[in-house]
């Protein structure tokens, strides 16, 4: 079957004594048999006729036909003259004329001002007679439309072809360079790879420093009898397991738990590594490694979890941190004010001793001046005896 282009013309015209049809037909694509016809008034009940003509020849596509009709048997108006009405207009006319005493003489004029003497009238044509004639035109109109259809379909199949021919390459091109790009990709994925799982052990890192920096404040040493900063406060202990159970939940709504992901719970809430089971089930199942770490809409995956326990310990008005934190400055205000308190009472109890003091230097003063005197009279009264 040759392939036909949905775009056509054709033109098709019959020709019978002083009479002819033309008729135009366009086709452009549709996905059904969408016709449309333009023919003279008088010719209207051929429509249907020639649709099933179309049809026939036509299977989808909007179609418009344009069918004109040319000669003395155009279908055109007709004028007739009603004799009987002229007789009964002249006859009032002259009896008018006599009455009146006007000249007898009456124009033509004067009767052709009556239109109803001279009517138009549509010419009711014979339709079978006049059918062969115009199913001539329209199916020499189809058949150049037909191989319009079919000159557009060669041209489209050969277009097609090199079309073809050049995808053909292309693919051939493809398939030539599929191992070295198979080897490229997957260079690539294990750098990315690599670089993920360089990514999670510094993350491990920075999550065990948090871990264990909570359990230092927290600590209490018999031995050592060392104290930590926070020794006791449950808060700190709080945090310490929001930040694990960010981990273990989010496991458990997958069905599966953290080992699954490559990560192992220590006992002192540390977590370990296991960068090969990773990998492994980065390969067998990438969406939910994904899902676990980043969530299946990007809120409640480990990471954010994480990211909103550390933001309520850190940050939020409420958190444990800016509690402790209220706390050491409240601490540190009730400090300074005992040691105020204390320096002023130091102060007084200076001030105090230093007046005794005083008082203890200008009674000794005294008694020394005294004693210089008597001294010297005893001195004086010693040298007299000699």
């Amino acid at each position: 079957m040759r392939p036909r282009s949905m775009t056509g013309f054709g033109r098709g015209e019959a020709v019978l004594d002083e009479r002819s049809w033309t008729v135009e037909i366009r086709t452009v694509n549709h996905r059904f048999l969408d016709q449309k016809v333009v023919i003279p008034r008088a010719f209207t009940g051929l429509e249907e006729r020639i649709k099933k003509t179309v049809a026939a020849h036509q299977d989808r596509g909007r179609v418009d036909i344009l069918l004109t009709l040319h000669g003395k048997s155009s279908g055109g108006p007709l004028l007739t003259v009603d004799m009987e009405l002229a007789r009964q207009y002249h006859a009032c006319l002259r009896e008018l004329a006599d009455e009146f005493g006007l000249g007898p003489r009456i124009q033509l004029t004067e009767l052709l001002q009556q239109r109803e003497i001279i009517s138009m009238q549509e010419q009711s044509p014979d339709l079978d007679k006049e059918w062969p004639l115009v199913e001539q035109a329209v199916i020499s109109a189809l058949d150049e439309c037909a191989a319009m259809r079919e000159q557009e379909g060669l041209s489209l199949k050969k277009d097609l072809g090199e079309r073809l021919d050049t995808f053909a390459a292309i693919v051939a091109d493809i398939e030539k360079n599929i191992p070295e790009v198979v080897k490229l990709r997957q260079q690539e994925l294990e750098k990315r790879v690599n670089k993920l799982l360089d990514g999670m052990e510094k993350f491990v890192e920075s999550y065990n420093k948090l871990v264990q920096g909570f359990a230092e404040s927290t600590r209490f040493d018999k031995t050592s009898k060392t104290v930590g900063l926070f020794q006791g406060n449950s808060a700190i202990r709080a945090a310490a397991t929001a930040l694990k159970d960010a981990l273990i939940l989010t496991a458990a709504k997958s069905g599966k738990t953290i080992g699954s992901f490559g990560l192992e719970l220590q006992r002192d809430g540390t977590i370990k590594l296991d960068k090969s089971k990773l990998e492994d089930m980065l390969k067998e199942n990438t969406q939910q490694v994904e899902d676990f770490f980043r969530g299946t809409n990007g809120r409640d995956g480990a990471f954010n979890r994480l990211e909103s326990a550390i933001f309520d310990i850190k940050t939020s008005s409420n958190g444990i941190m800016k509690s402790l934190a209220k706390n050491l400055d409240d601490d540190a205000t009730r400090l300074q004010e005992q040691q105020k308190a204390s320096q002023k009472r130091l102060d007084d109890r200076y001030s105090i001793m230093a007046r005794k003091f005083a008082a203890y230097d200008a009674v000794i003063g005294r008694l020394n001046s005294q004693g210089d005197a008597l001294a010297a009279m005893i001195d004086a009264e010693l040298a007299q005896k000699k």
